[in-house]
Parts: C-alpha cells; structure tokens; sequence
C-alpha cells in the first residue's frame, strides 16, 4: 500500500461525554456516519450488533477502546456506579481511501497496553483539536499513530464473495452511486439478461440493485450530514444527484428511522 492512498480526513472531531449511573444509545437502525474510536475513562458498556447473521455483544470496562467502524447499526447501553465518560475520535477519511466502510471492520473492544499514555493522548486531544495550528498537527500526529498502533489487531467481517459477474455490478455502483443507472445497464455490464441479473443480484446481496445504490447514497448523506454541517439538506440532495430533496428526506427516513435534520442533531454520541 502506498501512503498516498491515505487520504486526507472528510471528518474530524474529538468530543468527550459524560452521563450519570446509566444511558442507552440505540443506532440499530441508524447507519454510523463515522468511524469512533472512544477509550472509557469510567463506567462500562454492552454494545448490542449483528454480524454473519447472529447477534453479538461487545463489552468495555474502563480503559478499553471501543473501535466503531464507518456504518455501524447498533445499540449500546451504558452502566456506571455514578460517572460515566469517554473521549472518541469521529473521522472519516475522503471517499474510496483504502480506510472505509468496505475495508470490513467489525465493532470490537480494543484492549490499551498503557492506559495513563493512552489517557495523556485522548484528554490533550479533546483539549487542543480545534486549537492552534501546532496543537492540531500534535493532535493528528498523535492520532496516526495510535490508530497504526491499534490497527493490525482490529478484526474484520469475513468478505463477502459474490459471484464475479454480479462483483462487476456491486462494484460499478459503488464507484458511480451518484449517477443516474438502470437494471438493463447493470444486466448489460453483466453480460447477464435483466431477469437473470435481477433475481442473482437480490440473492447474492440481499436487495435489489436500485435499493443497494440507495443505501450506499444514504450512507454518504449520512456522513455529509455530520462532515459538512454548513451545506442544507438540499444541496446534500442535489450533490448526491437525487432530483426532489422530498423524495430524499423520505428515503432518508425510511432507511435510517431519522429524518436528514433529526440526524444531524444526534450521529456523534457511541
């Protein structure tokens, strides 16, 4: 892999939350429009997700990290004798960077080798994210090289293997999802006829060829939702190339249960 496909951050936040005893989190049908990385200072945490068809639970106590990978449906339920807190990295990198929602991360408890190191680096990073320039390069820099530190250990689904001929089709349109397409243009790529492809493609995947382009198009509006707080829900409507906003706040809703603007207000919690 060569470092320049590392790609600049689309994302970057470092926020630090607190809650008293006892709280729920529930993004079971929320896509996460980031990846977090969170390191609990107090307290614990069960987070509650399915993966390979079969329910998992992933527990943190403090000074674990709980690693959340872009897209994440889950819920997390938080226990405490009296405090709970954690600081989480949010980031996500620029669109297609080796480093995304296909590279298969799965939610997973991190265990820290050195918690005091660990705290120093997350609290100076809550602290001096949006700082001056020196103190937001000493932020990155401490953040790269904590996530190369923990990365060769963090687990990845098994990869789906799709048949070749429908692999061309899943990989057109996530390479061109903003982009107008049709079943007969997929089936032609192909080189399948439409109802051959149309029945294949809904096995392997598990929808239709119009529905997947629709959830990747929602996963993307749900990160612009929360990486580009100054564009409206319009103009996120019309860069995704959808031609009515309504129709996108509908599609919005019913993939994720939240309105666009609903959403907005609530993506950075764990």
């Amino acid at each position: 892999m060569n470092i320049s496909e590392i790609k600049n951050f689309e994302f970057f936040k470092v926020d630090k939350y607190r809650y008293q005893n006892s709280n729920v989190c529930d993004f079971s049908d929320c896509p996460r429009p980031h990846f977090c990385m969170g390191l609990l200072l107090d307290g614990e945490a069960d987070f509650y997700f399915w993966n390979d068809g079969m329910e998992k639970i992933v527990h943190v106590e403090k000074g674990d990290i709980i690693f959340v990978p872009l897209t994440s449906q889950y819920k997390s339920l938080w226990r405490g004798n009296s405090d709970i807190s954690y600081i989480s990295y949010h980031f996500c990198f620029a669109p297609n960077c080796i480093i995304s929602e296909r590279s298969g991360f799965v939610i997973q408890r991190v265990e820290v080798p050195d918690f005091d190191r660990f705290k120093r680096i997350f609290e100076y990073a809550y602290d001096h994210y949006d700082g001056s320039v020196s103190e937001r390069f000493v932020v990155m820099g401490d953040f790269y090289r904590l996530f190369g530190e923990i990365l060769p250990s963090l687990l990845h689904t098994n990869e789906k293997k799709y048949d070749s001929r429908i692999k061309n089709a899943v990989d057109y349109i996530h390479l061109n999802s903003e982009q107008d397409m049709s079943v007969e243009q997929l089936s032609s790529l192909c080189n399948m006829s439409v109802s051959n492809f149309y029945a294949k493609f809904r096995d392997e995947v598990g929808m239709s060829p119009i529905d997947y382009k629709n959830h990747i198009l929602v996963n993307r509006a749900s990160s612009l939702l929360i990486c580009k707080e100054d564009i409206s829900i319009e103009e996120i409507s019309s860069m995704l190339g959808f031609s009515s906003a309504t129709y996108f706040r509908r599609l919005f809703k019913k993939i994720t249960g939240k309105s666009p603007s609903q959403y907005r207000k609530s993506a950075l919690e764990l």
